[in-house]
This record gives structure tokens, C-alpha cells and sequence, in this order.
């Protein structure tokens, strides 16, 4: 049985991915990205791991970080993000 299958069969409630960097956080060799928590045995930890680990893309050259908020919804009204900060900053 493919161990994603087992996945989406059993959900351990107590599972989660600290993640150690942020995009755009500078990184060193040998550092630790993420640690994964489960109850899951260890063919399953390894499947997750090495998912998880594609998910991260590293380069030599700094990139800016995303902006994580687009728009928000303020009093019924959707507002751009930077404008929202722009009020709030004044």
C-alpha cells in the first residue's frame, strides 16, 4: 500500500511541521528547516519527510519574501493589504 494512502486513512491529531526558517531567511549547511512531529512509524515519518524537504527551495541568491496577505475584509468592505497598513501606520 502506498504510504500516502495510509495517510489519508489514519490522521494522528498530535502531528505537525515546525518550520525553523522563514522565505528569504538566510541558511547554512547541515541546518535544520523543519521538524516533523507524528506517531506514525518510521516508513511513514520518511515518506513525510521527504515530501516535506521538496517542498523547500534553496538558492544562492537572496529573494524577497512573499506577501502572505493579499486583501482583507474591514467592516463589510475588502481593502487592499498595503492600504490597510498604510491607515494603520498613520
Amino acid at each position: 500500500m502506498d504510504t500516502w494512502c495510509i495517510l489519508s486513512t489514519r490522521i494522528d491529531v498530535k502531528a505537525g511541521i515546525l518550520l525553523h526558517r522563514k522565505v528569504s531567511q538566510p541558511v547554512q549547511v547541515g541546518e535544520v528547516l523543519a521538524t516533523v512531529f507524528s506517531d506514525f512509524d518510521e516508513t511513514v515519518m520518511a515518506a513525510a519527510a521527504t515530501r516535506i524537504l521538496e517542498a523547500f527551495t534553496i538558492r544562492a541568491e537572496a529573494v524577497e519574501a512573499p506577501q502572505l496577505i493579499g486583501h482583507i475584509l474591514v467592516n463589510g468592505t475588502t481593502m487592499a493589504w498595503s492600504q490597510y497598513l498604510d491607515i494603520q501606520h498613520r
